[in-house]
């Protein structure tokens, strides 16, 4: 029972070591014992269907004849194993491709197939929920500046910086995008205007810690102006703040 190497039908569980220092003696002491290991493909023992009865079963004829049917059920119980572990190796590798599909090499955020996947999602749970919800647009300065005056290396770690700065000012349950090149866009769920502020305030001071510097954009989410219409409308308050002078914020 415990190493998968005890009889499997023991009428007298007492008499075999094993089965008489078992824990479950601690509730109900074995009398009798029937039982089949179920095993992992690697031949690990995985556990065991078995049953126990508190009263000795020396003889008990059926109890003796039932072998049979155990290694049965356990082999059966086993092949069920099996094709668990291969339904969730399956599994874990459609996540992996899709984490992969859906991610941006260079900072580890979502890219724009999640952004809007993640848009088509969200609109779905804003139209049954109602729940207030902000969308962000970031666009960096300097980008050109930094990869003429120091290369593509230093302009990579510029943006990687940027996208830790953004990830670092939202909450659990947020989106944070890179769409490409120096275009960033986030998602603020359960999120009012009022705290949307706050929000943006903290991404500036990151920003300014972090020396980036970027214009921002930003409209609610309405019953009215759906989620298309508001990322549209952030997008154009983002390059209006960028028209005026950078590290510039805009709400439509």
């Amino acid at each position: 029972m415990v190493a998968g190497t005890t009889p499997s039908i023991a009428p007298d569980a007492q008499s075999i070591p094993e089965y008489a220092a078992a824990g479950v003696n601690d509730v109900a002491e074995i009398g009798a014992y029937a039982g089949s290991p179920i095993r992992d493909q690697d031949g690990e023992l995985f556990g065991a269907i078995c049953g126990l009865d508190p009263q000795r079963m020396d003889d008990d004829a059926t109890l003796k004849q039932a072998g049979p049917t155990l290694d049965l059920l356990g082999q059966l119980l086993s092949m069920v194993l099996a094709s668990d572990r291969a339904r969730d190796r399956h599994a874990q590798e459609l996540m992996a491709a899709q984490l992969a599909a859906e991610t941006d090499l260079l900072t580890g955020l979502y890219n724009r197939r999640a952004w809007e996947r993640i848009i088509t999602e969200e609109e779905e749970r804003y139209q049954r929920l109602a729940d207030p919800t902000v969308a962000l647009m970031i666009d960096l300065d300097h980008l050109k500046a930094v990869n003429d005056a120091q290369g593509h290396a230093a302009g990579d770690l510029y943006i990687q910086t940027a996208a830790k700065e953004l990830a670092n000012s939202v909450k659990a349950g947020d989106f944070v995008a890179r769409l490409g090149g120096d275009e960033f866009a986030v998602l603020l769920n359960n999120c009012t205007e009022v705290q949307a502020e706050t929000i943006v305030e903290r991404i500036y001071a990151n920003f300014g810690r972090a020396q980036v510097v970027g214009s921002l954009g930003w409209a609610p989410i309405t019953v009215v102006h759906g989620f298309p219409e508001a990322i549209a409308q952030a997008d154009a308050a983002m390059y209006e703040a960028k028209s005026r002078k950078r590290q510039q914020r805009s709400v439509f």
